[in-house]
């Protein structure tokens, strides 16, 4: 019902958790095509990387990471660039509060 103050959420754009900037847990991947590569958190914490080249193997069977460290290098820092654009957004990073706006008038 237009008008209808009681069905309005004025706490929904408040950010009540803050993720850290140096954690990046769960599966990810980059896609520079032909090249995909895979970031996968193991149970222990470690970190494992797999790269496919998906022209030549669209199944991702064939794991190229130790052929071609120097394009693992620029993928993965691509990716944890984007991963951590990504989380300092959901932190709200990227937008301006009215306070903010104030503190730099």
């Amino acid at each position: 019902m237009v008008g209808d103050s009681s069905r309005l959420c004025l706490e929904a754009g408040k950010i009540s958790k803050l993720y850290p900037l140096d954690t990046l847990p769960r599966h990810a991947a980059w896609l520079e095509w032909p090249w995909k590569l895979h970031r996968i958190t193991q149970k222990d914490g470690s970190i494992q990387w797999e790269l496919y080249k998906l022209d030549q193997d669209s199944m991702e069977t064939e794991n190229l990471s130790s052929l071609h460290p120097e394009r693992v290098f620029f993928m993965k820092n691509a990716l944890e660039s984007w991963q951590v654009s990504v989380v300092n957004s959901m932190n709200g990073g990227d937008y301006q509060s009215e306070e903010n706006d104030e503190e730099q008038r």
